[in-house]
């Protein structure tokens, strides 16, 4: 399945999401006694957004057509790793955050990671949310969960890419 764009609407229309940060946090485990050869995280955010992993800062998308594709593999360990993304809704409107992890191992396998209805997502800023060991467990699941290519934002991301043309995103 493909990626999500995910958020919490608190029961309002789709259309009239409030201007505010959402945190976004997920865990996911890199597949044991495999070595990870790259790691790929493609994303965006109506209106931008900052990812971290594992707790640090790897990047940023300003603009929700834009998003970005990052090269986090210096980021990534063995075992247990986090995603944090704090999204930012710029003002009353649509609000959402898609995403996918592609990680390649040596063996050239590889796994995926998208934003679906298992991410955890608040929107209460707490000091440590993007780092590992931070308890979420008063954390939400996201309300919204549309598919990437829904209304409004149809399939118009384009990562922007350094180094290369945009390209349109395959989330």
């Amino acid at each position: 399945a493909g990626a999500n764009w995910i958020w919490s609407r608190y029961g309002v229309g789709q259309d009239k999401v409030q201007a505010e940060h959402m945190y976004f946090r997920k865990a996911f485990a890199t597949k044991a006694g495999k070595t990870v050869k790259q790691a790929l995280f493609g994303f965006s955010v109506d209106d931008s957004g900052r990812l971290y992993v594992n707790g640090q800062y790897a990047g940023e998308c300003d603009m929700w057509s834009a998003g970005a594709l990052l090269d986090i593999t210096e980021f990534v360990t063995a075992g247990q790793n986090f995603l944090a993304v704090d999204g930012y809704n710029k003002e009353s409107g649509y609000a959402g955050f898609v995403g996918k992890l592609e990680i390649t191992y040596t063996d050239n396998t590889k796994e995926t990671l998208v934003t679906d209805s298992s991410w955890k997502l608040t929107k209460t800023l707490t000091t440590g949310w993007e780092k590992p060991g931070f308890d979420d467990a008063g954390w939400e699941k996201p309300d919204q969960v549309l598919s990437y290519g829904s209304t409004p934002w149809g399939t118009q991301v384009n990562l922007a890419v350094d180094l290369a043309p945009p390209h349109s995103a395959p989330l």
